[in-house]
Order: structure tokens, then C-alpha cells, then sequence
């Protein structure tokens, strides 16, 4: 997969064998010890030394050193003269019966969707605790602290969790008032929603807080608003009729349903796989198969390997896309939030973390702090939003 990512470990070991002959060696027949005298015997290339009669034995040892350092190799001959070798015939087993493939997909699952899933928050549809029970809230009391906090307190509550990078006019400024916070996340990772909601913990809508937040379906708010224990309309989005962002969704699902397709397979396939999802997404279908592949019998993997060559092809188009269009959406989602800032409280956006260093290039200028969680730092240094900051200097 086109991925990000980090992998899973193969499933089906690649057994290989050597298809070098191994003849077995030829008895060699000792010389005559009764040769004519007046006859001049033959000097063998390997021989030490001077012998008057014929020796016993060749000095096999001094003749195949000799042999390695003047012959050439059969792999050296066939570079030579642009002569691809014949694959190992056990290669050809292998590719029949899709031990081969499936290695190599089942390696790529661990990224599978998760750049289509940055690409476009189509759905968060995360849930934080048990399943069967909403999880018990971090702190019950919200309490309108924005305005009285400083902007060093509010860096010495969260730095511990989050990387934190402050822009130069927000450094100087008394408090959080009129403050952008950018939010980084990766969607569906249900320890990095446990931190944001800290973060959030200081929303409050009498003081005039706002939250924004990418994506162009109202369920996404809502899902957010629920999470976050907000009231309703206190999430905006910011992609609605959004022509970049209905084309990557539409990538988005086909995807979903090239991924549905491989779990159908595998639940004909496998009996025990027959687990009801938490929500029918992107990553709870790349992770039911992530889970299950390996357990495919060996006369089913030839079916299944087409099944998930397309979903792969699927989502690494949309991974394509996601990245051509980035900074087009970006600008389309700042653009926005700039009409619909407040003054009067705190301005909070959450974000994909792969949008972070785009939308800072455009609001730097601006009063404005960005936290990413260091979890996701962690998982991948790149995201770092502490590099790439030649341009502030």
C-alpha cells in the first residue's frame, strides 16, 4: 500500500529452495602405477611439485581454487549478455497458489485506508470506552476558564500531551481571547480523541467559544457535539459543498465498498469471522481484515487476491488525490473560518494531523496556537509540527 504507515507481519512464510543441481560426484579411478618409463608423464597444473611418478591423488583443493578464480559465473555471464535467469521453479507454486501475494498485501494492510482516512475525515465515528457503554467523561465540569487563562498556563497544562507551537503575536498575547487553537488528530484513534477532549474541556459556548472542524457532513459535527459533550450547533464544518472535498469522498467510497467486498469473502470463507461491526467504516473494515486474512484457507487465497488488489488500487488513488488536492482544501477551509471567527471567545479547529504545517502556512500571521498529540509524533516523526520552521526565522 501507498501508505503511511508502519506493517503487519506476514502471514504465510515464503519457503525457497536451491535449483543448483547437485550431481553426485564421480569416482575417480587411481592412476596406473605401471607405466612404461621411456613414456614422459603428464604435469598436472595443480601439482605442488615435482613429482618423478605419477601422484596417487590431484590436489583437488589447489584445482578448485584455481577454477573459482579463473571462471566466471553463471549470473555474471548471463549480466554479461543481458540474460534474464529462469525464476525458481517453486516460484511458479508459490504464484499459484497466492502464498506470495497474500504476504505481500497482508503486509500493506497496516496502511491500508489510512491515507484515504486523512485524505478525508468522511467519517469519525470513534467512540471512547466499551463498546455497549459510553465512557465516563474526563472531567465533568466545564468551566468558561479561556478568558483568565494565560497563554503560559495553557502551554504548561498540555505541553505533557501535545506538541505546541505558539505564533509570534500570540506569544505576546495576555490570554486566550479571540485565539486560533489548531488541533491535530488522526480519526478513528481513540487515544488521541481522549486527549483532544482535555483540550476541549475549556470550550464553553456562554463565553463565545466556536469549533470548526473539517469534513462537509453535518453528522460529523454531531458525532463531535455527542463526543464532546457540547451542545448542539456548536460545531461548524467547514468543507460543505466543497467540490474538492465530494470528490475525494466519492474515492472514499468506492474504497469502503472495494473493502466490503474483501470482508464478504472472508465471512464465506472463514465461519468464525462472523463478527457484527461497531460502525461501518474505512478503518473498522481494513481492520476486520487485517485480523482475518490470515486465516483464509489455502484454496481460498486465489480468490481473495484480486479482491483486495482492487481495493488497494482504490485506495491508493485516493491517497493520490488526498495529496494533490491538500493545499487547495486547506485554503478553501481557512478561507472559511476566517468569515466566521470570534472575537469574544476561543476559536478552536481540529484537523487532520497531515493538514497542520498547510493551514500554519496561512495563518501564521495571525494569533494562533497549534497542538498536535505527541502520540501521533511518536507513530510518525514527520508530523512533527516542531520542523520545517525555516520560514519563521
Amino acid at each position: 500500500m501507498y501508505s503511511n504507515s508502519t506493517s503487519y507481519t506476514a502471514i504465510y512464510p515464503v519457503h525457497t529452495c536451491d535449483s543448483s543441481s547437485n550431481s553426485k560426484p564421480t569416482r575417480v579411478i587411481p592412476a596406473l602405477q605401471q607405466l612404461n618409463a621411456s613414456i614422459e608423464q603428464p604435469v598436472l597444473k595443480s601439482k605442488p611439485a615435482n613429482y618423478s611418478v605419477l601422484p596417487d591423488q590431484p590436489d583437488r583443493t589447489g584445482m578448485r581454487e584455481r577454477r573459482d578464480q579463473a571462471q566466471m559465473t553463471l549470473p555474471e555471464l548471463q549480466r554479461i549478455h543481458g540474460v534474464e535467469p529462469a525464476e525458481n521453479p517453486h516460484t511458479e507454486i508459490l504464484e499459484a497458489y497466492g502464498y506470495r501475494q497474500l504476504m505481500e498485501l497482508v503486509m500493506g494492510i497496516s496502511s491500508m485506508g489510512a491515507k484515504a482516512l486523512n485524505a478525508v475525515g468522511k467519517a469519525m465515528s470513534f467512540r471512547i470506552g466499551p463498546l455497549g457503554a459510553e465512557a465516563a467523561p474526563v472531567a465533568s465540569k466545564k468551566t468558561p476558564v479561556s478568558k483568565k487563562l494565560s497563554i503560559d498556563e495553557f502551554v504548561k497544562k498540555h505541553v505533557k500531551d501535545f506538541e505546541i507551537w505558539l505564533s509570534p503575536s500570540a506569544k505576546n498575547s495576555e490570554d486566550l481571547r479571540g485565539m486560533l487553537v489548531v488541533i491535530g488528530e488522526i480519526h478513528h484513534d481513540r487515544s488521541v480523541q481522549s486527549s483532544i477532549k482535555k483540550v476541549m474541556l475549556g470550550f464553553s459556548r456562554t463565553q463565545g467559544d466556536r469549533l470548526f472542524t473539517e469534513g462537509g457532513d453535518e453528522v460529523l459535527c454531531q458525532q463531535r457535539e455527542q463526543e464532546l459533550e457540547m451542545e448542539f450547533s456548536d460545531c461548524r464544518i467547514l468543507e460543505k459543498d466543497s467540490t474538492a472535498y465530494g470528490y475525494l469522498l466519492k474515492l472514499v467510497e468506492e474504497l469502503d465498498q472495494r473493502l466490503i467486498d474483501c470482508v464478504s469473502y472472508i465471512k464465506e470463507h472463514i465461519p468464525s469471522a462472523q463478527q457484527d461491526f461497531e460502525v461501518e467504516s474505512t478503518f473498522h473494515y481494513v481492520d476486520f481484515i487485517k485480523r482475518y486474512a490470515s486465516q483464509l484457507p489455502s484454496h481460498a487465497m486465489l480468490g481473495f487476491y484480486p479482491l483486495y488488489a482492487k481495493a488497494e488500487a482504490a485506495d491508493i488513488r485516493t491517497t493520490k488525490e488526498g495529496d494533490r488536492l491538500m493545499d487547495e482544501r486547506n485554503l478553501d477551509m481557512v478561507n472559511r473560518m476566517l468569515n466566521n471567527l470570534t472575537g469574544a471567545g476561543v476559536n478552536y479547529f481540529i484537523v487532520g494531523a497531515d493538514h497542520l504545517k498547510g493551514i500554519r502556512e496561512q495563518v501564521k500571521h495571525r494569533r494562533c496556537i497549534f497542538v498536535l498529540p505527541r502520540s501521533i509524533v511518536e507513530q510518525n516523526p514527520s508530523k512533527s509540527i516542531k520542523l520545517d520552521l525555516k520560514s519563521e526565522l
